[in-house]
Parts: C-alpha cells; sequence; structure tokens
C-alpha cells in the first residue's frame, strides 16, 4: 500500500513539474521586444510554438531569476 502512495505522490509531482514547463503568454511592454521564441499579441508576448522556452515579465530594471537568461522585455529559461 506505502508504495502505491510513493508512486503515486511522484507521479503528481511530474505531471505538475511538465505543467509547468511549459511555454505560457507573458505581459509585453509595447516599447520592448518579446523574448526569442515569443510574438507580440495585444499586450502580451505569446510563444510561437509548444517549443518556445518558458520566460518570464522583466520589469526594465530588473534581473533575472536564476537560471533564466535576458531576453527581449522577459527571461527565458536557458534550455
Amino acid at each position: 500500500m506505502r508504495e502505491i502512495i510513493v508512486t503515486s505522490v511522484i507521479a503528481s509531482l511530474i505531471g505538475v513539474t511538465g505543467a509547468l514547463a511549459q511555454a505560457q503568454p507573458i505581459p509585453g511592454d509595447p516599447r520592448r521586444a518579446c523574448p526569442d521564441g515569443y510574438t507580440r499579441s495585444g499586450s502580451f508576448c505569446r510563444p510561437k510554438s509548444s517549443d518556445s522556452p518558458p520566460a518570464v515579465y522583466k520589469p526594465r530594471g530588473a534581473t533575472c531569476p536564476y537560471g533564466t537568461v535576458s531576453s527581449g522585455s522577459g527571461c527565458k529559461t536557458k534550455f
């Protein structure tokens, strides 16, 4: 029984991690370019494809979180 619970918890964590790794639209500053792999759509930057790296909005003058690199008006993952 314990093995089933542990396996279920691990499977749930993998599912959540996979969902977080998918690229999502981010707010976009109209005066700045969208991150690589993203395109402007109104006031948002949307991923061009399912292969676009996840990105987060980066306000002007801010630094990117650990594990990301600056790209246009956002920070994208290094992979």
